[in-house]
């Protein structure tokens, strides 16, 4: 795996996979390296992978509030548009 953000939402998610991981013998790779959620090191980093995942995460979904939050406040935040022009709903419409 390359990207740790991708392997769980949260860092309970991620402790949750890794220990059951774990209990069935499986060690996760990260680049070159292999770690033991067992081991107290590679439980540490792990942990620590998890939780700056997670935050990165907030921070996006954050972000993404704030800049809709301006779009909308702008009026370049309208919704989902129709899919059919206003010609083609009027002659529906008839």
């Amino acid at each position: 795996m390359t990207k740790f953000d991708r392997f769980a939402r949260n860092m309970a998610e991620a402790n949750q996979i890794l220990t059951d991981l774990s209990g069935r013998g499986v060690l996760f790779g990260l680049g070159a390296s292999v770690y033991d959620w067992n081991d107290p090191f590679g439980r540490l980093f792990l942990q620590t992978l998890a939780m700056v995942a997670e935050f990165e995460a907030n921070l996006g979904n954050l972000r993404t509030r704030e800049g809709m939050a301006l779009a909308k406040k702008n009026g370049k935040l309208k919704g989902k548009q129709p899919k059919l022009p206003e010609p083609a709903r009027r002659s529906i419409r008839r």
